[in-house]
């Protein structure tokens, strides 16, 4: 009878601790989500700029919370290009066929020498709407959209010259010019002096009409004040509008 107690005692025991273990150890599935709507500004810490803004609704899990924000997590694939420590690894584990993409993948758009300079124009994109360093936000209007130019320059000079936003400028298939609206922020193109060298890389901002067609871009100037003129013209009209705006 004492034999049956003991069992029965301990059998009561184990299933206490198995109660109170799972109450204590709420299972992975049961994180809290929340879903972000459209247009949510996603920050990479309060009060910096944004990282990026969703274009369309997302379920994320829910990290914290601390007064007027929640901090959330969210989990995604990048190409493994994009990560140095594991770019090699992923170029000896492709396929053949996966090498020769990855052979495609597009260059600069534009790259040559303009004057003492040599430019590059890594991408050409689109935007409806650009923040400055102060938090101003301007937008394109209806009939327009900004133009972002990703420009790298390097002098090749032994000494030091001046290339200015102005000295740049993107003509259209009806002969309209643009050149930089002076919008400036962390990640635009600063232009000015350049030392001997020295490399300058960021974004240009153009405001242009929608039916524009790229005809070329137009570097010119006067690199110091005692230079001669240079003039050059890097030929756009195989690039589609419309191909970079989708």
């Amino acid at each position: 009878m004492n034999k049956l107690k003991d069992s029965l005692q301990f059998f009561i025991v184990v299933s206490l601790i198995i109660t109170v273990s799972i109450v204590a150890f709420p299972q992975e599935n049961d994180k809290e989500m929340i879903t972000l709507q459209e247009g949510t500004q996603v920050y990479l810490k309060k009060s910096g700029n944004a990282a990026f803004t969703l274009n369309t609704d997302l379920k994320v899990e829910k990290s914290r919370s601390d007064g007027k924000w929640v901090k959330v997590i969210i989990s995604g694939w990048v190409p493994a290009s994009g990560v140095p420590s594991l770019s090699s690894e992923a170029e000896e584990d492709s396929t053949p066929g996966e090498k020769e993409k990855s052979e495609e993948t597009p260059g600069p758009i534009v790259t040559g020498e303009a004057g003492p300079f040599h430019v590059t124009i890594k991408d050409i994109h689109f935007v409806d709407e650009v923040k400055d360093r102060f938090g101003t936000l301007y937008r394109s209007g209806t009939e327009g959209s900004f133009m972002i130019l990703d420009l790298i320059v390097k002098n090749n000079h032994k000494k030091e010259r001046n290339l200015y936003k102005t000295n740049i400028v993107l003509i259209d298939g009806k002969g309209r010019q643009y050149k930089s609206v002076g919008i400036s922020n962390e990640e635009s193109f600063d232009g000015g002096s350049i030392g001997p060298g020295e490399t300058k890389e960021g974004f240009l901002y153009l405001s242009i009409f929608d039916d524009s067609t790229l005809k070329s871009i137009q570097i010119k100037g006067r690199p110091c004040s005692s230079c001669p003129k240079y003039k050059k013209v890097f030929d756009l009209g195989d690039i589609k509008v419309e191909k970079l705006r989708n």
